[in-house]
């Protein structure tokens, strides 16, 4: 799901990319800002609908086995719409000559989740599981984003 909708937005790396060669951060916060309001526009779309079709949605996907697990499937994908900003977000940083920052911010919310899953499993399992992945889905496209929002462009951005 998520390479999926950071595949729509696709187009706009050519725009974002435009908008950093000639040094227009405003610009670039401001569709950012958009792209991330038609996400969780979807993403808000999507939780709704797996709120009320998720016990037919595991049942049709997974089996009746799965079907106690259904509670969590709003959840993950709350955290899969945050994460899709992430990925979005990495495109911008790219597009800002700023990608190596995605690395250190990535493993942050890997450890996040590492952490959220050695603490959470043994006592909660599936459930601790979900949370864990969540927390570390809102932490990735929180801190991916925020880079794109504070980070001045590089200066060694040119015009070709």
């Amino acid at each position: 799901i998520p390479t999926l909708v950071t595949s729509i937005f696709a187009p706009f790396i050519v725009y974002f990319t435009n908008l950093a060669r000639v040094g227009d951060m405003k610009a670039i916060r401001k569709r950012y800002t958009m792209v991330i309001g038609a996400i969780l526009g979807l993403g808000l779309v999507c939780v709704i609908a797996s709120i009320f079709l998720q016990s037919w949605v595991f049942e049709t996907l997974y089996g009746e086995e799965m079907k106690p697990y259904s509670k969590y499937f709003a959840y993950l994908i709350a955290g899969i719409t945050v994460y899709s900003i992430g990925n979005v977000g990495i495109t911008v940083l790219i597009t800002k000559d700023q990608g190596k920052i995605a690395a250190p911010l990535s493993f942050v919310a890997v450890f996040i989740g590492l952490i959220g899953c050695i603490t959470l499993i043994p006592g909660m399992e599936v459930e601790g599981a979900t949370y864990a992945l969540v927390a570390a889905y809102l932490v990735f496209g929180t801190l991916i984003s925020l880079a794109v929002y504070l980070m001045p462009l590089e200066k060694t951005m040119t015009v070709p």
